[in-house]
């Protein structure tokens, strides 16, 4: 980056922080009175993973000690971010570092700890420990276990005041503990929007059984509101939000470059956590649909003049990110989208499909409800409804499905939402491999402007043109 236009980001960062300050709003932006206790965030600059354990020790000493949160005697549950086997090197996960460090600072406080975590798509768990580093650093710095999902129980956990679960499923370790320790990674996700983090309030979906996760994949705000639900009925146990911001990741999620803000984040409230991490990286906190929420629902503060920063000042670490970009078109021109309201759920499969593009046929894809479809698709050699809303006549305007059936060819994708539905299938060659498609989907939908697994997205497209027939 230039340095003029670093310090052109510098100044609007600079109003940025300015802005978020209650007392520059015309009017509150939750009705209710301040916090008779202003929530504190330490800030502590860590250049890199070498530093790491120094630094996560002085976030935890500024903010009034590891007595502060735990007891001798306690069971404390650790919970990183350990998203896929990837090596901590492609910033996705949390360093094994910094996992050790506070695992090592609970266990000289006396206390039995945990490591837990359920990865993605159901990944074993085992070998995301191995593959991230956790497994070997949790275990010599002193963890008395490492959960794993598949032979670990779940239990059903009321909500208190829900809005998307009345009742969430939680490990029984987690909720026969007696402290909870969230460590997320400082990374975008455009499930959130584009200016969003995935950070202390989206990490708790990591927790509930993969089954529970995708139906909440549809929207920014159905992602916050149900994470929001999982926060709330854990609420009680949580103590710390420690946040590895060594190394994070710009732009689109899993693909997005590797930034280097080189800062830990710890603060017992996790909302203000999330709100300091969005301004260190340019993003207003309540661009965040996770803030708002939270924030409304009693998990914590977003409003600057609620907060006390201790350690380093926002100004001093401030690292613009670059913010994601979804392809909402494919690069094919033999494949024409139409849309209708579609969440990002149908918008994400409608990357996916057809699972192999022949460049001597025409193909359509349809999504959302009500979906503007001008004409009758009778030129298209395949038209694929995405997603349970493009499906249901009912759902859509009068006329729609004679439009439709007039393709050659029509293939229903009817999951709600669309992804659950690409995943579950059998396509035949080598996307009978479980979730390759819709993996496939999420590298070619979100890897605007940059990738930083190019041979990802140049494997994914190989598949779709039939060049790449074997894993």
């Amino acid at each position: 980056m230039a340095l003029c236009e670093f310090q052109h980001k510098k100044n609007r960062g600079m109003e940025l922080i300015a802005s978020t300050n209650s007392g520059n709003l015309h009017v509150p932006f939750i009705d209710r009175p301040s916090q008779k206790r202003k929530s504190e965030v330490s800030i502590i600059k860590s250049p890199n993973y070498g530093q790491a354990g120094n630094a996560v020790r002085e976030a935890i000493y500024l903010l009034g000690g590891i007595q502060r949160f735990c007891r001798s005697g306690d069971v404390v549950v650790i919970k990183p971010n350990a998203v896929f086997a990837q090596p901590w090197e492609m910033a996705e996960t949390t360093h094994p570092a910094v996992v050790a460090e506070v695992v090592k600072i609970f266990k000289e406080a006396g206390t039995t700890v945990k490591i837990v975590e359920r990865p993605a798509f159901n990944a074993r768990t085992d070998e995301v420990y191995e593959v991230t580093g956790i497994k070997n650093a949790a275990l010599q710095a002193g963890a008395d276990e490492l959960w794993d999902w598949k032979q670990g129980e779940y239990i059903e956990v009321l909500v208190p005041n829900p809005r998307s679960f009345a009742k969430v499923k939680l490990p029984k370790v987690l909720m026969e503990a007696d402290v909870f320790v969230d460590l997320p990674k400082l990374k975008n996700h455009q499930v959130l929007g584009p200016g969003a983090l995935t950070l202390s309030i989206k990490s708790k979906l990591g927790l509930i059984p993969q089954e529970d996760r995708s139906f909440i994949h549809r929207s920014p705000a159905d992602m916050a509101a149900g994470c929001c639900d999982i926060a709330k009925a854990i609420n009680h146990l949580h103590r710390l939000t420690l946040v590895d911001g060594v190394l994070g990741q710009e732009g689109s999620v899993h693909y997005g470059p590797i930034a280097r803000p080189g800062i830990i984040v710890a603060s017992p409230d996790m909302v203000a956590a999330e709100a300091v991490c969005n301004l260190i990286v340019g993003y207003h906190p309540l661009e965040s649909p996770s803030v708002q929420i939270a924030m409304k629902d009693g998990l914590g503060t977003g409003d600057l003049s609620e907060i006390d920063i201790l350690g380093a000042r926002i100004q001093d670490v401030y690292y613009p990110f670059d913010r994601a970009i979804m392809r909402y078109v494919q690069k094919y021109t033999n494949v024409k989208e139409y849309f209708g309201g579609a969440c990002f759920g149908c918008i994400s499969a409608m990357a996916a499909v057809p699972p192999i593009v022949d460049p001597n046929r025409k193909y359509a894809i349809v999504s959302g409800t009500r979906a503007l479809v001008a004409e009758a698709l009778s030129d298209f050699d395949e038209v694929y409804l995405v997603g349970e809303c493009a499906c249901r006549e009912d759902h859509q305007f009068p006329g729609f499905m004679e439009k439709v059936n007039a393709a050659k060819k029509v293939i229903r994708i009817g999951a709600c939402s669309g992804t659950d539905s690409i995943q579950e299938r059998k396509w035949g060659g080598i996307y009978d491999e479980y979730m390759l498609l819709a993996l496939d989907g999420c590298i070619i939908n979100s890897v605007l402007p940059k990738n930083i697994r190019p041979n990802a997205l140049e494997t994914a497209y190989g598949r779709r043109e039939g060049k790449v027939t074997k894993l």
